[in-house]
């Protein structure tokens, strides 16, 4: 799924499967974009040849994962197997998860010049922080790594 250029997605209920793409296998997002995944929505099986194996995330966007939805089994060759959030774009999790996903070089999710803000219950084993970058957690259910909380 791509969006950008002020545009959006609301995902309900909704799995985005084994898909493959350059940069955000399964969700890209740039230029102001705004994506929502909620209801249980998952994003599974993707592979990015250069980043952001389940989503990319790219130039003021927004992107919200909520209510128990999943990025799972995804990867990237080189940056954020799960996620990379780059570019001053802003990704805020509630109730979700991000599991079973890896990259070549940044691992799980990378973060450059960006924000990732946790709230409720998450679990995100692995985070990579570059460049200006920062995670925050508001809750104490969030499972992010402690170095970042």
């Amino acid at each position: 799924m791509r969006a950008g250029g002020g545009g959006g997605a609301v995902l309900s209920l909704s799995t985005i499967a084994d898909c493959a793409a350059w940069d955000g296998g399964g969700v890209f997002a740039t230029d102001y974009a705004n994506v929502t995944l909620q209801g249980g929505s998952r994003v599974t099986g993707c592979h990015a040849r250069n980043s952001g194996g389940a989503m990319a995330v790219h130039k003021d966007s927004h992107v919200d994962i909520l209510e128990g939805s999943v990025l799972h089994d995804c990867n990237a060759t080189a940056w954020g197997g799960g996620m990379l959030a780059n570019a001053h774009t802003h990704v805020r999790m509630m109730q979700s998860s991000i599991l079973e996903c890896g990259g070549g070089r940044a691992g799980l999710v990378l973060t450059w010049h960006s924000t990732l803000l946790a709230t409720g219950s998450v679990r995100v084993p692995r985070i990579e922080l570059a460049h200006n970058a920062a995670a925050h957690t508001r809750s104490p259910r969030c499972a992010l790594p402690a170095s970042h909380s």
